[in-house]
């Protein structure tokens, strides 16, 4: 199957006003949520809040997106893995983009400044091993899927209007920069971070079509830079 039959086969026939309707309405859970982050960057009560409860946001962020691919879209969720693939590639090739990835983003990492209230948080959960390594084993991995699962299927719809490669590529950046303008509670080395992150992601997904890579080098780049400011 080439790239262009990929493209062909995600629901051609449905109306633009109701793709992006849904495409919207698959995009506000992330977009609330990198709001209320960015407005608590100084805070770390409330702060602790959002990331003790990550993987609450991630489950029902993740239902959501499933939802709408299923009752809205009216396709089955596998079809979110666009072309065919085993396992052994997607774990390689997961490892792989999430290695590069993680050695990016510690290097940002260092010279980039924190919020209060998101660095406070961070640097206190050494302080409770048991908090950490459900932060860093549950909350993660589910932070990371609710946002991977959100980026193949916005970009599943909006290239299903149009089969342009070029207009797939605009897209796909486009894509990016709203992720990485979400981590602005962060700073700007992971805004700088996660756009990479997105424009990796988002071209692999254009020619590969496989959603678990994705996930698997997402949840790697958390795993580093999270375990790496927790511990050190």
């Amino acid at each position: 199957m080439d790239k262009k039959d990929a493209h062909e086969e995600l629901s051609n026939d449905k109306l633009p006003l109701r793709t992006i309707f849904v495409v919207f309405m698959g995009l506000f859970p992330l977009a609330l949520t990198g709001y209320l982050s960015l407005i608590s960057r100084h805070n770390e009560a409330q702060m602790a809040v959002i990331l003790n409860f990550m993987w609450v946001i991630g489950i029902v962020i993740s239902c959501w997106v499933l939802y709408l691919q299923v009752s809205f879209v009216r396709q089955p969720i596998r079809e979110l893995n666009r072309m065919p693939a085993g396992f052994k590639n997607d774990a390689l090739d997961g490892l792989l983009m999430g290695g590069i990835l993680a050695v990016f983003g510690m290097i940002l990492n260092k010279i980039s400044p924190k919020y209060v209230g998101f660095d406070q948080f961070i640097h206190g959960l050494s302080n409770s091993p048991g908090q950490m390594l459900f932060f860093l084993c549950v909350s993660l991995l589910l932070w990371a899927a609710y946002e991977e699962l959100t980026r193949a299927f916005i970009l599943s719809q909006l290239w299903s209007l149009s089969s342009s490669k070029k207009i797939a590529h605009v897209i796909l950046a486009a894509c990016a920069l709203l992720f990485a303008l979400t981590y602005a509670y962060q700073g700007w080395g992971a805004m700088v971070t996660v756009g990479a992150a997105g424009l990796l992601f988002g071209g692999y997904y254009l020619s590969r079509g496989r959603f678990l890579p994705m996930l698997i080098a997402h949840y790697m780049l958390n795993l580093v830079l999270f375990g790496a400011q927790i511990l050190f």
